[in-house]
C-alpha cells in the first residue's frame, strides 16, 4: 500500500522515533532538509501563493510531493528569473493534492513545524538527518505565523498575474 506524504508526516509527528524508519527514504530526507536547512531556503515569496487547487482526490492527482521533491532545486537557482521560479512553483502546487500544497507552502517558508509541531530541526539533528550544529540555540525554531486562507476562496484565474507587480 502506498503511503502519502501527509500520512508519513502524521506518523512522524505522532512518534518522532519513526524518523529512524523513514530517514533512509531519499524523498523524506530531502523534504525534511528543505524544511529546516537555511542553505536550502527557496527563493520564493513568503506566505500563501494563490493557485488553482487540484480537484482530484489524493492519489489521483497528476503528481505528489514524493515525486516533485526532485525539482525543488529549481527554487534555489538564482539564474532563473524570479517570475519564472514563481510560475514553476504555482504549476507544482496545482499538480499535487491541496493537502500536499499546504505542506509545500510551509516547506517553502521553512515553517513545517506550524503543521507538525513535533517535527523540528532539533529532532532531525538528533536523528542524524541534519548536522549537529542544528542542536544549538541558533537553530531553535521561531515559527512564523502565516495567514491561513481557504483554497476554495482564493482561486485565481491567472496565477501568473499575481506576480505581475513583482
Amino acid at each position: 500500500m502506498t503511503e502519502y506524504l501527509t500520512e508519513l508526516l502524521d506518523a512522524i509527528n505522532a512518534d518522532t522515533s519513526k524518523l529512524n524508519e523513514y530517514k533512509y527514504i531519499s524523498s523524506i530526507d530531502a523534504i525534511l532538509k528543505y524544511s529546516f536547512d537555511p542553505a536550502l531556503k527557496m527563493k520564493l515569496p513568503l506566505g500563501y501563493i494563490p493557485f488553482s487547487p487540484s480537484a482530484e482526490p489524493i492519489g489521483f492527482c497528476p503528481s505528489s510531493l514524493l515525486d516533485e521533491y526532485k525539482r525543488f532545486y529549481i527554487f534555489l537557482n538564482e539564474t532563473i528569473s524570479e517570475e519564472r521560479r514563481n510560475v514553476l512553483f504555482i504549476q507544482m502546487l496545482e499538480k499535487i493534492h491541496p493537502s500536499e500544497a499546504k505542506i509545500l507552502t510551509n516547506i517553502k517558508d521553512q515553517n513545517l513545524s506550524m503543521l507538525y509541531p513535533n517535527i523540528t530541526a532539533n529532532v532531525l539533528a538528533t536523528h542524524g538527518m541534519l548536522p549537529e550544529s542544528f542542536l544549538t540555540a541558533e537553530h531553535v525554531e521561531q515559527p512564523v505565523e502565516l495567514i491561513e486562507t481557504s483554497v476554495d476562496t482564493d482561486i485565481v484565474e491567472d496565477p501568473a498575474s499575481f506576480f505581475a507587480d513583482v
